[in-house]
């Protein structure tokens, strides 16, 4: 028996980038107190961290009816975000995550959470009605229904059997 699993193109990206983090983590630690006070060293680790570009994560499903885009939107309100779709049937959503904290005396050591602007685009099948489309922003999550056609909607013909 042999497992079938679903190949994820950035997940190694992914991986090595958390490895590098780690070892960086490790090697700033292993620096003596005065020098890693002086914040030379933090500053340069914490900004380049923060300028990563954000992308959100979206899942996208499908019933008989809809098509379902679930884009996830922590820490965001829903003017900071835009949807449009093209004449050539480009779904784009655009927005920004402003990065509001206040440094406040901290020093910060490590900054994980990602900043700034973003804009994921998809093409719709042509079997979606594009006049139609629904978006609803609740928990930080932007759900987007899809309305099919109705002739893209499975068609069940009896078939007589001789």
């Amino acid at each position: 028996m042999s497992n079938i699993t679903r190949f994820e193109p950035f997940r190694e990206m992914e991986r090595m980038t958390d490895e590098m983090n780690r070892r960086m983590n490790s090697l700033l630690r292993a620096f003596d107190n005065d020098f890693f006070s002086s914040n030379l060293l933090s500053r340069f680790f914490n900004d380049s961290l923060i300028n990563r570009p954000f992308a959100p994560r979206v899942d996208i499903a499908e019933d008989a009816n809809n098509m379902y885009l679930h884009v996830e939107l922590p820490g965001m309100s829903k003017e900071d975000v835009s949807l449009t779709v093209s004449d050539d049937r480009v779904l784009t959503i655009k927005g920004e995550r402003k990065n509001e904290h206040k440094d406040e005396g901290k020093n910060y050591i490590r900054i994980e959470r990602v900043y700034g602007e973003f804009s994921r685009s998809f093409q719709l099948p042509d079997n979606v009605k594009t006049d139609s489309i629904d978006a609803k922003y609740e928990n930080g999550v932007l759900n987007i229904t899809l309305p099919k056609t109705e002739e893209s909607k499975p068609k069940q013909i009896a078939v007589e059997i001789k």
